[in-house]
């Protein structure tokens, strides 16, 4: 199968905590398995690429990316993990460009939290038509990704592709589900009707 993983944590790269142990365990799991499993995780400010073997991706190129009303300009790097799949790191500096991956010192989250999710899941859902790859199932993990699914369900249900995937949203700690106001869902680009219930998003 070809899985396509969302996630805001995978270890060694990014890791808050058991989140990115178990998405890069799974991960390698499947591919020990035979299964063509591709990693979507932002690039954030504090990972030295150079340190760590990130390079640019040289299949995606760059590509647009509309948030809020604004459009960002987005690419792809990549850093193969030595015992599993590639991880495609969604590089958008003014987005992910710093030190953190929620919040940093007493901030629990970052104030343009919605925008980076959002701006995440629809780098995750352009991956698959820049590589000419079809994912057979989007696997996404814990609040901080559950905007791929969202966006399936919403853009691209029925469409050839990537529409035709199966979801799967596994809650590791269901203590983080990263709250917003019903407002925030203007920064979306979605439905207001999505974040009342039984709407998707809600």
């Amino acid at each position: 199968m070809n899985i396509l993983m969302v996630t805001a944590e995978y270890a060694p790269l990014a890791k808050v905590g058991g989140l990115g142990d178990a998405v890069a365990a799974l991960s390698r799991a499947l591919c020990d398995r035979g299964h063509d499993v591709h990693v979507v995780l932002p690039f954030y400010g504090h990972l030295d690429a150079d340190a760590l073997g990130i390079v640019p991706d040289p299949e995606t190129g760059s590509f647009p990316l509309r948030q809020g009303g604004r459009v960002y300009k987005a690419g792809f790097n990549r850093w193969q993990d030595p015992g599993g799949p590639v991880v495609h790191l969604l590089a958008q500096d003014d987005l992910f460009g710093r030190a953190g991956i929620y919040g940093y010192g007493s901030v629990s989250e970052f104030s343009d939290t919605v925008l980076r999710l959002g701006a995440h899941a629809q780098g995750t859902l352009a991956l698959p038509v820049l590589l000419d790859w079809i994912p057979d199932v989007i696997h996404a993990h814990d609040a901080a990704s559950a905007l791929a699914i969202v966006n399936q369900a919403h853009w691209y249900k029925g469409m050839p592709g990537v529409g035709e995937a199966g979801t799967l949203l596994t809650t590791h700690n269901l203590a983080h589900q990263s709250v917003q106001s019903r407002d925030a869902i203007a920064q979306l680009d979605l439905p207001k009707s999505l974040a009342w219930h039984p709407g998707s998003l809600e």
